[in-house]
């Protein structure tokens, strides 16, 4: 597994085994989790996390 920078600024995982997406995707969930569980949501930074977090997640989902 290894990081890389692509041509918009973000950070790609690239060559994951089936245990680290494993552990991406719990990590995903229970983020995701603890901010339902102690944010408000107002528009800010925070919901543009959870959102993001939410994408994530159900694509990890769907590649499994």
């Amino acid at each position: 597994m290894y990081a890389d920078l692509d041509s918009r600024g973000r950070y790609s995982i690239m060559d994951l085994t089936p245990d680290e997406f494993e552990t991406i995707r719990r990590a995903i969930k229970a983020f995701r989790n603890g901010m339902m569980m102690t944010h408000t949501f107002t528009g800010k930074e925070s919901d543009k996390q959870y959102i993001r977090a939410t994408n994530i997640q159900r694509t990890l989902s769907e590649l499994l």
